[in-house]
């Protein structure tokens, strides 16, 4: 993982949501079949890079998903998504992993790749974001929290480890407001966006994997 997801905060749009009757939760994308005719990518999405052909919007039995699938790639996607933490503490989302990264470990800068990624980004001054990265890891053990080995204001959770699960759809639903203090120990600021990311690159291997149902709720 060279590229830094902080460098396209200011590029990114901003994500429609949408709320239930009792706004007891929000919608960040379902991903639909609304696909950007520039780029190719889910409506209101932007690259880090201009080569985003890893990312395609696919459909299977009526419902779509962001399918990423790359050798050696490493391009975020990511869109803006302004919500106060403190307010809808939790988010959820599914994912499916078909292909891990060969020997991936998050902690090692040669090796920083994951099968699956999902970062909330906060607002932070002159760009100094705060980030906790979610992740399924090739190697690591669930619940470990790294930095990452390319930027210090960046935490890493797994999630998920190991191929076990390849190939079916996990649910995944995490408490934002409870990681960010007890990772940097302080409040979180308003989240200020998302962005998802499977990569490849320094382990020059492949990877392939799923994204859909992005929300966050009260509880």
């Amino acid at each position: 993982m060279r590229a830094s997801v902080l460098c396209f905060l200011v590029m990114l749009p901003m994500c429609s949501a949408e709320s239930d009757v009792l706004r007891s939760k929000m919608v960040i994308d379902t991903f639909t079949d609304c696909v950007s005719l520039e780029e190719g990518l889910p409506c209101g999405w932007y690259g880090t890079q201009r080569d985003v052909r890893m990312y395609s919007l696919q459909s299977d039995r009526g419902n779509h998903f962001v399918k990423v699938r790359t050798e050696g790639g490493n391009t975020t996607i990511g869109c803006k998504f302004t919500e106060n933490a403190s307010e809808y503490p939790f988010l959820a989302w599914r994912w499916r992993v078909h292909k891990l990264p060969s020997g991936a470990r998050e902690d090692v800068k040669k090796l920083s790749d994951s099968g699956a990624g999902v970062y909330v980004i906060f607002r932070g001054s002159l760009r100094l974001n705060r980030m906790i990265k979610y992740v399924w890891s090739s190697t690591l053990p669930v619940g470990t929290v790294t930095e990452s080995p390319f930027n210090g204001r960046a935490k890493i959770k797994v999630l998920r480890s190991g191929g076990d699960k390849t190939g079916c759809w996990i649910e995944e639903k995490v408490n934002v407001m409870r990681d960010f203090e007890e990772i940097f120990g302080s409040k979180p600021p308003q989240i200020e966006a998302i962005a998802i990311m499977s990569d490849a690159d320094n382990t020059q291997s492949s990877v392939e994997a799923d994204y859909d149902d992005f929300l966050i709720s009260r509880d």
